[in-house]
């Protein structure tokens, strides 16, 4: 909490060093944040005193077109003739009333905000704006925000590029996918923010080819592929991947269930094991280049994040420690030199679903 209001951000992340890009835009979301907390009737009226950190053109697009106007003092208190009725002096000096709470209350949110913005930058990259004498005292949040901008929050070529290539970064399919639509929201933010925008058209072209390049999900970006590229929009083709995620994430947790589909599902992984692609057996576990991870659940990937033990997305039985070298019953991969897992039996099955059940049990239930 700052100066009595109750900040969703009563400390805005302290940038160490240098600004960057990256750095102030945390900043500004939690300054307007903080600023959007507190009601004013201004700009709309409904979202508050958002116009003390954000430009006046930016401000009208989320306004829906009303200008947000700095309040001023409204000066000395009125003096009514003789000839002003009652009724009439009750109403100047309401609006008079009015407008000094407005100015009194902007100005307290204002210098808020600018005190939380100097314990998050060191004094080094504000100091050019500040009076000899007065300090930030007639420095606004909103110059110091342009000032940073200005000197620290350009955005070079190189940096405008990987953060275009950033939309190339496999998702990870053990994370939500709405993980991967926050990532391509901030990555095009960032662009915009570097005067050098991504279009809808490239975003899904390179989102494509990451789908493409990891394997997940091939039939549905093959048949979005083939839809007319002049049609394409962020906002179908989010519906349609997050249609085709549901699927797959539903086809990972549908199995037989019980005795006979547990039986069912251990002998179709020993069938596998006989028309497993062998592996490497050495400690970085590469194929074509690509380095590979082992899950006892799903097997290899390309993922350095999904291993046996990190799996989140665990398969009943699951063991954490299991490894390439010691697959210990899980997902079978053929290695050179090593015999494959004997078919199941009956028996053991059996001891497996009991041990299953008792690992499962609540203490509730013992």
């Amino acid at each position: 909490m700052s100066d009595n209001f109750a900040f969703p951000h009563g400390e805005l992340t302290k940038i160490v060093g240098t600004p960057t890009n990256a750095t102030l835009q945390v900043l500004k979301s939690q300054l307007c944040d903080n600023a959007a907390s507190v009601p004013s009737r201004r700009g709309g009226g409904a979202h508050g005193h958002l116009g003390i950190v954000m430009d006046a053109v930016e401000y009208m697009t989320v306004s829906n077109n009303i200008p947000w106007i700095n309040p001023i003092h409204p000066g000395d208190l009125p003096v009514h003739s003789s000839g002003v009725t009652a009724v009439l002096r009750e109403q100047i000096n309401r609006q008079y009333d009015e407008d000094l709470a407005a100015f009194e209350l902007y100005t307290k949110v204002s210098n808020a905000l600018k005190r939380q913005i100097l314990l998050a930058v060191e004094p080094t990259f504000l100091r050019a704006i500040a009076h000899h004498r007065l300090g930030f005292m007639q420095v606004s949040p909103l110059d110091m925000i342009h000032h940073l901008d200005e000197h620290y929050g350009r955005l070079t070529p190189g940096e405008i590029e990987a953060n275009r290539l950033a939309l190339s970064t496999p998702w990870n399919p053990d994370r939500p996918i709405e993980d991967l639509w926050a990532s391509v929201d901030a990555i095009r933010r960032i662009a915009e923010d570097g005067k050098a925008p991504i279009t809808e058209v490239s975003t899904i072209s390179l989102l494509l080819d990451m789908f493409e390049t990891s394997g997940l999900l091939s039939t549905t970006t093959e048949k979005f592929r083939l839809s007319e590229p002049s049609q394409w929009t962020l906002t179908q083709f989010k519906k349609e991947i997050n249609r085709g995620n549901a699927e797959r994430l539903r086809r990972l947790t549908t199995g037989p269930p019980g005795y006979h589909g547990a039986l069912a599902t251990t002998a179709s992984m020993a069938a596998v094991a006989q028309v497993a692609k062998p592996c490497p057996t050495d400690r970085t576990i590469t194929c074509d280049g690509i380095q590979l991870y082992y899950c006892w659940s799903h097997g290899l990937s390309g993922y350095a994040n999904h291993t046996s033990q990190t799996c989140v997305n665990r398969k009943a039985g699951h063991i954490a420690s299991a490894t390439l070298g010691n697959q210990q019953g899980g997902v079978y991969i053929r290695i050179p030199g090593q015999k494959p897992p004997k078919p199941p039996t009956v028996r053991n099955v059996r001891r497996a679903m009991a041990a299953h059940s008792i690992q499962n049990e609540s203490d509730d239930d013992i």
